[in-house]
C-alpha cells in the first residue's frame, strides 16, 4: 500500500512540474547605479561624493519550476554599471582641487535565483525573485575631469584624461600590491538579488530589480565602497 501511495505521489509531482513549463525569458532594462561608502579616516574617502549614473541590462533567463508556484532561475546577460563621483581636495595656501570621476563597468551577470509566485488571477501573476547575481567584468574605463581653485576661484581650464583600470582575478596582497598607474579592479561581483514581477499578458511581464554587491570592485578599497543597481526590466517570454 505504501508503495502504491508513494507511487501516486511521484506522478502527481511530474504532473504539477510539467504543467509549468520551463520558460526562456529575455530582459531588457534600464535604472540606477550608484555607490555607498562606509565610514572611514581615509582622508580620500572622505573627500570623495558618489553620484547616482546610468544602468543598462539585457539577458537571456531560463526558468525551471521545482514545484508549483517556485521556479528556479539563471541565465547570462550584459550589465554596463556607471559610477559618478566628485572629490574635493583642500590644501594649504587656499589651494583646492576639484575631480569628476566617471567609471563604466561592463559585466557578464550570471544569476542564481529563486522565484516564488505570490499572486494569481487568470493571465496575471506577481513574481518575487531573490538569490545571487554573480557578474564577471571584462571591461572598466575611467574619465577624469580636474580642475583647481584658489580661495574658491578657478585657475585652470578642466584636465580630462581617460584610462582603462587593471582588471586582476586574485585579492592576493602579492597581486594588487604591484603599482599600477590606473590602478586595479577584481574581476569578480557577487551580489544579493531582489525582484519583484508583475506579468502584463501571457508573454510580456514588468520586473522591479535590486543588486547590492557585497564587496568593493576597486581592489586597493575593499570594505569602503558596496555598489547599487536597481531599475526596471522588460520581459518577453520566447519560449
Amino acid at each position: 500500500m505504501r508503495s502504491v501511495l508513494l507511487f501516486l505521489l511521484i506522478i502527481a509531482r511530474i504532473d504539477t512540474i510539467n504543467a509549468q513549463p520551463v520558460k526562456l525569458l529575455a530582459h531588457i532594462g534600464a535604472g540606477t547605479s550608484y555607490n555607498s561608502k562606509q565610514r572611514s579616516d581615509n582622508y580620500y574617502m572622505q573627500a570623495t561624493r558618489f553620484k547616482p549614473a546610468m544602468y543598462y541590462k539585457a539577458a537571456l533567463a531560463l526558468q525551471v519550476p521545482i514545484v508549483n508556484h517556485v521556479a528556479f532561475e539563471t541565465g547570462i546577460g550584459y550589465e554596463r554599471r556607471n559610477i559618478r563621483s566628485v572629490q574635493d581636495y583642500n590644501t594649504t595656501n587656499g589651494l583646492s582641487q576639484t575631480n569628476n570621476v566617471k567609471i563604466n563597468y561592463h559585466y557578464i551577470a550570471l544569476p542564481m535565483q529563486l522565484s516564488m509566485c505570490l499572486y494569481q488571477s487568470k493571465q496575471k501573476q506577481f513574481w518575487i525573485t531573490a538569490g545571487f547575481n554573480y557578474g564577471f567584468l571584462i571591461k572598466a574605463k575611467t574619465c577624469v575631469s580636474t580642475e583647481l581653485f584658489i580661495k574658491g576661484k578657478s585657475i585652470n581650464n578642466p584636465l580630462d584624461q581617460c584610462f582603462n583600470p587593471r582588471i586582476i582575478l586574485s585579492r592576493a596582497p602579492s597581486v594588487f600590491s604591484t603599482e599600477h598607474p590606473y590602478g586595479s579592479m577584481y574581476a569578480f561581483d557577487v551580489a544579493m538579488s531582489l525582484g519583484l514581477s508583475y506579468t502584463i499578458t501571457p508573454r510580456i511581464a514588468i520586473r522591479a530589480h535590486y543588486n547590492y554587491s557585497l564587496y568593493n570592485t576597486e581592489i586597493t578599497t575593499d570594505g569602503n565602497i558596496h555598489q547599487h543597481n536597481t531599475g526596471l526590466s522588460f520581459l518577453f517570454r520566447l519560449i
